[in-house]
């Protein structure tokens, strides 16, 4: 629990049976080791919502982030499974009987390669019912399902003025707009951060905006490139903070933007130093 800084330790039967996908919306896509069953559950009630089973094997067989573009009880929402590794998605609805494969060509996104391609893919992100995500060449891009996939890209200025040559960067929704988080590392030493940065995109001036305070919000941030950003007073957590996980790495970080100083707080010493944690959000 990182509102109580401390680790609940408890057993989830419920897991060991299956692969699972966690999406930023807390629900967890899941896929039965013994059969093709797809289905969507909440960890914290239980409460199942069934997919279309995977006859083509493609969640077992790739590397693959879920993400959903409404609550899943919205006859509108769309499950989203990004294929990591090749330009390729995969969609349906809830309820529904089948998924949809969509292989999209690099030159989709601009004048950029395959592999950049792919990682700005890996970081789509949902607002409005839409999924988000930019390039390297300055376009904002949106995905649309109507009812097929449909890109559209946007030029955007970037005002972001790095100081640092190395970051990993995550897009996040917060009141409906779209957030991007920047990490910055030196060139040569890419396990410490020495900067963190915020920017707003503001679609009517076409530019990244600057971030000075969150107010009384705070971003959490997932090692496997996601974030999301509830109130501090609903999660129970420090207002203006980003919250924020690294890969091999057990400790959680907390960033202050007021102050400019990051602490770090140790969720158990039974946890091996190299066990990252996952956030899982309770679902709205």
């Amino acid at each position: 629990s990182i509102a109580r800084r401390n680790m609940e330790s408890g057993r989830v039967d419920y897991l060991k049976d299956h692969f699972y996908w966690i999406t930023p919306q807390g629900w967890l896509l899941m896929l039965r080791r013994d059969s093709l069953e797809t289905f969507l559950w909440n960890p914290f009630t239980h409460q199942r919502i069934g997919l279309p089973s995977d006859q083509e094997e493609f969640l077992s067989k790739s590397t693959t982030r879920c993400l959903l573009s409404h609550k899943p009880t919205d006859p509108d929402c769309i499950v989203l499974a990004v294929n990591l590794r090749n330009t390729v998605l995969w969609y349906c609805h809830p309820g529904r009987n089948r998924w949809f494969k969509h292989t999209y060509q690099p030159k989709t996104l601009g004048d950029e390669s395959r592999s950049n391609v792919i990682g700005r893919i890996e970081i789509l992100t949902a607002v409005g019912g839409e999924f988000c995500t930019y390039t390297c060449t300055g376009n904002f891009v949106t995905l649309k399902f109507s009812p097929t996939p449909t890109f559209t890209k946007i030029p955007v200025g970037d005002n972001s003025n790095h100081v640092y040559p190395s970051a990993d960067r995550f897009l996040l929704e917060s009141h409906g707009e779209l957030f991007n988080l920047a990490f910055e590392r030196p060139l040569f030493w890419k396990k410490k951060v020495v900067h963190i940065s915020v920017h707003r995109l503001d679609i009517a001036e076409r530019a990244w905006v600057k971030v000075e305070t969150l107010g009384d919000r705070v971003v959490l941030v997932d090692s496997t490139s996601y974030g999301v950003s509830p109130s501090a007073e609903a999660a129970g957590l420090k207002r203006n903070c980003i919250y924020s996980l690294r890969p091999g790495d057990k400790g959680l970080y907390v960033y202050n933007m007021e102050r400019g100083t990051t602490t770090l707080h140790n969720p158990g010493r039974d946890l091996l130093d190299d066990v990252a944690a996952r956030i899982v959000m309770h679902p709205s």
